[in-house]
């Protein structure tokens, strides 16, 4: 299985917290890892100096530590409490270190012990002359990295003065604190990218987004002498605060460019290209965070999603199989296998996959692999394989405590001809006020009542579903209805792809074809990644149902794989007329045998469905030909 949203931003850092901009950092210490890379749990340093003005020491240590030597494709550095911290987040290495004052300098004495012998693996020792933190954070990096024979040189610290170390070691110790020491720092130093993006990453977990953009628009005065790592990160952050994603897409392409032996980064560089529909160079970018660590599992199934977007089956088969080795006991390589099998059209390979998957773990995404399996024998023409594993698939999830179970059932229904059926049902959970999915059934209802040409019908379920929903995500489905039945409406809905997809739903619907059309082309256009499938249907059955079926092959070249929620809003149109899409550009290419085959497939599941266009008449009348 292939993420198809945009990653949620995590939280970060080990005493400050939260963190956007820096989520491929954090990501980078807490993924699964090849086995060669050595993770270092920094613990806090112990003054010995007497001297209290040297405490910055400790956490600004740890810290800077963690950002110094990040990039690395064999190191993962971060903070801990103590020994046990270290250990629960998984160190090879526990890092500790003490301060002593020599000949009017310091010195810093550290050692690496390996966390399962407890023997002492590296050890060294840092001078400076006086106690200038810049330098000691600087030189102490170095030294690290040369101990361990880093292949990537430490990068220098952001922090330039003395007075900005104390306040960000000040931060770190005391949360309550951290606004009011943050603003310290930048004002001590304005160069300071690390202090920067703490007070951006403080003010949004403890003053909330607006104080976290004020900050943000403050640094634009020293974007000039931020360094390119902090900077690219803070636009990061103010992409996710805004909603800007042309400046996201910027922020990560420069992080890549600044971390190039850092896998995440490459790989989230990847998969924006992947967003953007630019399958060459994200396969470009994956492979290259492939070189850098092979045994990753989850980037090879990065690799075969793009060649499979790309069209290049036999490569993404390759990639995924590579991702199997690696990963043998996981549910999600075959369901991967699945995914990419359906896609290239190999529907019984497809289904052997699914099956796979949900025998390794039922539970895994609440079973949908068996799901996906009926779905390939459905698309194969074998309509009792297809039922007798929905049948089993339901079973189970109801004995999971599936609240779905009967919206599914509906669902399968609809898309296999007996629409009486799932409209009743849908009605039922409608009606049920007690039922978290009544807005949801609503809604789908509402779609269907709205595509059979009963509108003023559709228009009142609508508004039930409007009415009945109490949350977000039941919000999400009757919005969307909504805006379908009443154009207008759609300006209500804040996100722009989704009100784009409701405009074009709802031209589709009126079978204003010139105009629907330009919709979905204008729906094509956020970055959606693989995640279009639905939109590149629609557009394709629009323009099969203006005569411009040769011109429709272009966005029918692999089945479609829908998330969750698209099922929800578009199976029951897509399936069946996805088959009268294909043999209607069979049929334009002048291949007669391929057009038969999806005329009759149509037919096959096109049942009691209303025929308002007379797309069966003439599926029928070529089945005569």
């Amino acid at each position: 299985m292939f993420s198809r949203s945009w990653r949620a931003l995590a939280a970060v850092l080990s005493l400050l917290l939260l963190s956007a901009g820096a989520y491929s950092w954090w990501r980078k210490r807490s993924a699964p890892e090849t086995p060669a890379v050595l993770r270092i749990a920094i613990l806090p340093s112990d003054n010995q100096t007497g001297d209290s003005s040297l405490d910055w020491a400790s956490p600004l240590l740890s810290y800077s530590l963690s950002r110094q030597l990040e990039g690395s494709p064999t190191l993962l550095v971060f903070a801990a409490s103590d020994d046990a911290a270290a250990t629960a987040a998984g160190a090879t290495h526990h890092f500790e270190s003490y301060l002593t004052r020599h000949r009017g300098g310091v010195e810093l004495h550290y050692s690496l012990h390996a966390s399962q012998t407890q023997k002492e693996t590296h050890h060294g020792v840092v001078r400076i002359d006086g106690d200038d933190p810049s330098a000691l954070l600087n030189a102490t990096a170095a030294s690290v990295a040369s101990s361990l024979g880093a292949p990537v040189p430490a990068r220098p610290t952001t922090i330039h003065n003395a007075a900005a170390a104390r306040a960000m070691a000040a931060a770190l110790l005391d949360p309550a604190a951290a606004l009011r020491q943050l603003e310290a720092a930048v004002a001590a130093d304005p160069a300071c990218g690390w202090c920067w993006l703490s007070y951006v990453e403080a003010s949004l977990k403890f003053a909330g987004p607006e104080p976290a953009r004020a900050v943000l628009a403050r640094r634009t005065a020293s974007a000039q002498s931020l360094d390119p790592i902090s900077l690219a990160r803070l636009d990061l952050l103010e992409s996710e605060l805004t909603g800007n994603t042309g400046r996201r897409i910027s922020a990560l392409e420069r992080l890549a460019a600044a971390l190039p032996s850092d896998a995440s980064a490459q790989s989230d560089w990847g998969l924006a290209l992947t967003a953007m529909r630019q399958f060459s160079r994200a396969i470009e970018v994956h492979r290259r965070s492939i070189a850098l660590q092979p045994t990753r599992a989850e980037l090879w199934n990065l690799l075969a999603y793009d060649f499979a977007y790309a069209g290049n089956f036999a490569e993404a088969q390759k990639a995924v199989q590579r991702y199997a080795t690696l990963d043998p006991n996981s549910a999600n390589p075959p369901d991967s296998q699945g995914e990419i099998s359906l896609m290239a059209g190999d529907f019984a390979a497809a289904a052997r996959a699914f099956g796979v998957s949900y025998q390794r773990d039922k539970s895994f995404n609440d079973g949908d692999a068996m799901e996906k399996a009926a779905l390939a024998h459905l698309l194969n023409g074998d309509r009792d394989a297809a039922g007798s594993l929905l049948e089993q698939y339901l079973k189970d999830r109801l004995a999971a405590g599936d609240p779905w179970v009967m919206v599914i059932r509906a669902r399968w229904e609809s898309i296999t001809g007996r629409t009486a059926n799932s409209e009743a049902r849908l009605a039922a959970v409608a009606a049920d006020r007690n039922s978290p999915l009544a807005p949801v059934a609503a809604a789908m209802l509402a779609l269907r009542q709205a595509s059979a040409g009963n509108a003023a019908l559709a228009a009142r379920t609508a508004a039930q579903a409007r009415v009945l929903a109490r949350n977000p995500s039941q919000a999400y489905f009757a919005v969307f209805a909504v805006a379908v039945l009443d154009p207008s409406a759609a300006q209500s809905i804040p996100d722009p792809a989704l009100q784009a997809d409701a405009k074009a739903f709802a031209l589709t619907l009126r079978s204003e074809w010139p105009a629907a059309i330009e919709a979905w082309k204008a729906a094509l256009v956020p970055p959606r990644g693989g995640a279009d499938a639905p939109q590149r249907e629609m557009l394709a059955y629009c323009l099969v149902s203006a005569g411009r079926a040769a011109e429709a092959a272009q966005y029918i070249t692999a089945w479609p794989i829908l998330t969750k929620a698209q099922g929800v809003l578009y199976d029951y149109f897509l399936y069946p007329n996805l088959f009268y899409v294909r043999a209607e550009v069979a049929r334009a290419a002048q291949k007669s045998t391929e057009a038969q085959r999806y005329y009759d497939l149509y037919l096959q599941y096109a049942g009691d469905r209303a025929d308002t266009l007379g797309r069966q008449a003439r599926a029928r009348q070529a089945a005569r030909l």
